[in-house]
């Protein structure tokens, strides 16, 4: 987590009523979310805390980037239902609490 650019140390809030963050490490996060916005950041007892929001939804995976054929094929083929409006889009919204 680094949005040190959006927090105001004097007032102790953030900048923005809203955070995007991408999952870049965690691959299992990666798959899962990929990124997300956290609705009403706010910092307690070092964590950040706020209500993360996503759209269910798919992209284009790449075997080169990927490197799991499985997986990559899974999801593509999700990608295309989704394409052809066979497989709907939902919205996902989870309290959260991450430690800084």
């Amino acid at each position: 987590f680094n949005e040190q650019k959006n927090y105001d140390s004097k007032t102790g809030k953030f900048k923005s009523d809203k955070l995007e963050i991408e999952f870049k490490k965690d691959k299992n996060l990666q798959y899962s979310f990929g990124h997300m916005t956290i609705l009403n950041p706010k910092i307690e007892n070092g964590y950040v805390k706020g209500l993360a929001f996503d759209k269910y939804d798919f992209d284009l995976f790449y075997v080169e980037y990927f490197k799991d054929i499985k997986t990559t094929t899974l999801n593509n083929s999700e990608k295309f239902w989704q394409s052809i409006g066979h497989l709907k889009n939902y919205f996902i919204f989870v309290p959260i609490k991450i430690k800084i």
